[in-house]
């Protein structure tokens, strides 16, 4: 039985890295007012929005000499209240993103992008943009987004905790009521294993020392009698040696551009890392778009015939490198429990987790939730967003772990 660690935004936030979207915007604020502060013209433009001084007179490094605030949101705010001297315009894109920040505190920059090509799909009496114009915005921000990450993409510590959950042992209470079968095979492998090298192997991949408790007959036969004695759903784990419950192999599926993952991978173990998304050392091979075929309207946006319509839809993206039938591969290889690490599970990766979810050898997706400094998590809204990948309901009802043996990413126990 095989483990996948879905890894998200919020992992690299465990790990201090300022690397959500809301970071990524106000960053690009930022820049812009550093920019207009040593600017000595009167319009200053990218394709996203422009600042235009109606002054001819008057450059934007006076007009922001006498700007008192610091931070980006009231320099704005400051502006515009002279309309009549100073013109900001934004693109719909840029206005989206922003006023859901305003609204939420967070965005998914990609769910943005989505909504508004259905708008230029279904012909919007709103738009007052082409598609084309959309996907060149996107690409701009993708491309702000890698500097920004660079920036961001720091060395980290490894966090004992995260390491110790990744490579932990299977436990018997998360397996599925489906996966039982599964998991049953799996420990009686390892139960009747009595070749010496293979044990070796199989404990250097997480670099533990050939056990005693291995070594020894009478612990393995107490456990194979339990095992005999017992139906499934009455066994539990300290009826067998931890060794026996490590999973067989262990993909860390990285939906992040950055290189926090990497720390995680054991040298010589075997075990896979892969960067579904692509990476920062490759920045041409990153994908950034949309994934969800899932949507009532992805239908019709297909027969529209028209690819630039499709052009940032990850379905289409991932044929580009092979990473993605490496995960098929894994997923086809054996059984295997999901473990969800600061990913949303939201609707912008839909086909793909729901590829993952709904595949006959998942026998469990465990969330590591996100606990909040007022005592409060995210299991719940969690649980929701995976219920958004699920077509068949009762799979999910059985697949998903409960919130009493599931855990904070960091933090207590």
């Amino acid at each position: 039985m095989n483990r996948i660690i879905l890894i998200g935004n919020g992992f690299d936030l465990a790990h201090g890295l300022k690397t959500s979207y809301k970071d990524f915007m106000d960053w690009y604020w930022d820049e812009w007012i550093k920019k207009l502060q040593k600017s000595h013209s009167t319009n200053e433009s990218d394709i996203l929005c422009k600042f235009v001084s109606k002054d001819t007179a008057t450059s934007w490094d006076r007009i922001m000499s006498h700007i008192n605030k610091q931070y980006w949101k009231e320099i704005l705010k400051e502006l515009k209240q002279y309309p009549r001297s100073i013109a900001i315009t934004q693109c719909s894109f840029l206005q989206n993103i922003c006023q859901f920040i305003e609204n939420n505190n967070w965005v998914d920059v990609e769910h943005e992008y989505y909504q508004l090509l259905k708008n230029v799909t279904f012909e919007s009496e709103e738009n007052d943009f082409t598609c084309t114009e959309l996907n060149h915005q996107l690409s701009f921000l993708k491309n702000k987004l890698i500097d920004y990450l660079n920036l961001e993409n720091k060395s980290s510590q490894i966090k004992k905790e995260l390491n110790e959950r990744i490579y932990s042992p299977i436990r018997f209470q998360d397996i599925s009521v489906h996966g039982r079968d599964a998991f049953k095979v799996h420990i009686e492998k390892w139960l009747t294993c009595q070749d010496t090298d293979e044990w070796n192997l199989r404990l250097s991949q997480y670099n533990v020392d050939y056990s005693d408790r291995i070594a020894c007959a009478n612990e393995l036969v107490r456990a194979k009698s339990d095992f005999k004695s017992k139906e499934l759903p009455e066994l539990k784990d300290e009826h067998f040696p931890p060794e026996i419950r490590l999973p067989d192999n262990i993909l860390l599926l990285n939906f992040n551009y950055t290189n926090t993952a990497k720390l995680y991978l054991k040298e010589k173990s075997g075990f896979e890392l892969n960067h579904i998304h692509g990476s920062l050392e490759n920045p041409n091979g990153i994908i950034f778009g949309y994934g969800d075929e899932m949507d009532d309207e992805y239908p019709v946006i297909k027969k529209r015939n028209d690819n630039e319509l499709l052009k940032n839809m990850k379905t289409i993206r991932y044929s580009e490198t092979d990473n993605y039938r490496k995960m098929l591969t894994f997923i086809e290889s054996a059984p295997y429990q999901i473990f969800i690490m600061g990913h949303s599970c939201g609707n912008s990766d839909r086909t793909l987790l729901n590829t993952l979810f709904e595949h006959d050898n998942c026998v469990s997706i465990k969330p590591f939730y996100h606990k909040k400094e007022d005592g409060t998590d995210n299991y719940i809204e969690l649980v929701q967003n995976i219920s958004r990948n699920f077509t068949d309901m009762k799979k999910m009802r059985d697949r998903v772990v409960n919130k009493t043996y599931c855990e904070p990413l960091v933090g207590d126990k």
